[in-house]
């Protein structure tokens, strides 16, 4: 009997070894029709219905590792869009627990549980830079290219990696670190195997339904890491996610078009936009009214206001108050409203940002900006480069033998002759800005020559072009450096290859 007890007791053990042996076999990832679903439902943000499918998939398919890499974007969503300090405190535990479940029920063999995971340590690293957590997002940055640089030497052929991969190496080269930090964190790259890494995911089956994110980080490269903005736009209309009519796809149209000089093509990109849009994406509030503004449209100040008496994020506040401000100037001639804005821009938002820490920097200061050089900014941002030229050569003479006001002149009719293509005034401009020496700590002169370095990059004056991204480098403006520098340096980046 003790024996018969005996064997039991083992055979019970063995069972329910073998049973947790399966179990944890059984874990897997699958990308199947029910995750396209919640994907697609998530991205268009529908982010209640997503997250009932996932937790629908939770009790029908447990073991679909999947489930937690979906489930991890609507945490990525909710707190990189709508930025509240309650979501951030209250989420923040997901992550780990979503980490360990991977590792530790993942089959070793199975290349889909790096891409996973590391897909999640990117986007935490994303939302951490939101609240403004660096050196955990820079960790978390770390960890997933060493599991994706590690992954891929194991899974040669499993492109998908190169999706999250083809963000770092892109851009690696031009983010604000010591060379010392970054060769001490192992991180290397270049913007070329970005855009040959996201390249070779989209020639590809492999996308799956990541296919549209893809198109997504290509278009950004070319925008920012390439300065290509014209074939970003390019690349956009003809691309599947320029067909998507949700919020998000809406927004990536409008950053490119904004960024090419085409304000109308981004307004009517917004033209059908719904009150159940603004709710999903607020930001899009904010883009309306600043590309209204932009051609001095009164209607600018409607979407600019209901952008900071709903959002109840940390970004972009205190800029949207600084362009309420800068509406009551220039539609209005109202100086105390341009005050009584600028006073709610030092008092409310954040200034993590360069936008928010330039408007605050304005707010602060002792200065009202001038408001025809405001128009002609204005102007110039909504892609009216002609009107904006005739308005400041009416006024010319207001401007170019004050001492104060002359710089920011020079410099709007400068990019105002780049942008017709009359690069030997604009060229003539810049450098007059530079000459002077009491410009040099100024946004105006660092741009200049950034500038002046593009104009000759793209005359294939390789030579002149290093020149002057270097001597851009050499500046220290007092507002916008960062953003001047890390251009500067792509620019430096493009023409060695």
């Amino acid at each position: 009997m003790i024996y018969s007890a005996h064997i039991r007791q083992v055979l019970l053990c063995m069972t329910l070894l073998l049973s947790l042996q399966f179990g944890r076999a059984q874990a897997y990832f699958d990308y199947d029709e029910a995750i396209n679903q919640a994907y697609q439902h998530i991205t268009a943000l529908n982010l209640d219905r997503g997250k009932a499918i996932l937790d629908s998939l939770t009790t029908a398919t447990p073991d679909n590792l999947a489930i937690l890499h979906m489930a991890n974007y609507v945490d990525f969503l909710t707190l990189f869009i709508y930025e509240r300090e309650s979501d951030f405190s209250r989420l923040k535990a997901n992550k780990k627990a979503r980490l360990q479940a991977i590792r530790s029920r993942s089959q070793s063999d199975d290349p889909f549980a790096a891409f996973a995971e590391a897909e999640i340590l990117l986007q935490w690293a994303l939302v951490r830079s939101k609240f403004d957590e660096l050196v955990t997002s820079a960790r978390e940055l770390y960890q997933a290219y060493n599991l994706l640089e590690k992954a891929k030497q194991n899974h040669p052929d499993f492109l998908l990696y190169n999706k999250s991969l083809s963000i770092i190496h892109a851009l690696v080269e031009t983010i604000p670190l010591p060379a010392l930090f970054k060769n001490i964190m192992g991180i290397s790259g270049t913007i070329a195997q970005g855009v040959d890494e996201i390249n070779s995911v989209l020639a590809s089956e492999s996308a799956g339904l990541f296919f549209q994110e893809s198109e997504v980080i290509l278009a950004f490269i070319k925008l920012y890491q390439q300065n290509k903005p014209d074939e970003a736009w390019a690349y956009y209309m003809q691309s599947e996610v320029g067909q998507n009519p949700s919020p998000l796809a809406k927004f990536v149209g409008v950053k490119l078009a904004q960024r090419s000089g085409k304000n109308t093509l981004a307004l009517e990109i917004m033209s059908d936009l719904t009150d159940v849009d603004y709710q999903k994406l607020p930001y899009l509030s904010f883009l309306q009214g600043l590309c209204r503004l932009r051609v001095l449209d009164p209607s600018a100040k409607e979407y600019l206001l209901h952008f900071v008496n709903t959002f109840e994020g940390r970004h972009y506040i205190k800029e949207a108050y600084q362009k309420l401000g800068w509406s009551e100037l220039v539609l209005n001639d109202n100086v105390a409203g341009y005050k009584t804005y600028m006073d709610k821009c030092i008092k409310l938002g954040h200034d993590l940002i360069d936008d928010d820490k330039q408007a605050l920097k304005e707010a602060n200061k002792d200065y009202i900006p001038h408001p025809d050089l405001l128009i002609a900014r204005l102007l110039f941002d909504g892609g009216k480069y002609q009107e904006a030229a005739q308005h400041l050569v009416k006024k010319a003479h207001l401007f170019y033998y004050h001492d104060l006001l002359r710089a920011e002149y020079l410099y709007r009719m400068g990019r105002i002759a780049q942008k017709l293509y009359n690069y030997p005034d604009a060229l003539t401009y810049y450098k007059e800005i530079l000459s002077v020496e009491a410009y040099q700590s100024s946004f105006y002169a660092c741009n200049a020559a950034l500038q002046i370095g593009i104009i000759y990059e793209s005359q294939q004056q390789v030579d002149l072009a290093r020149l002057y991204f270097e001597e851009c480098l050499s500046l220290n403006p007092d507002d916008y450096q960062n953003s001047l520098h890390q251009k500067a340096k792509s620019g430096l980046i493009r023409i060695k290859t």
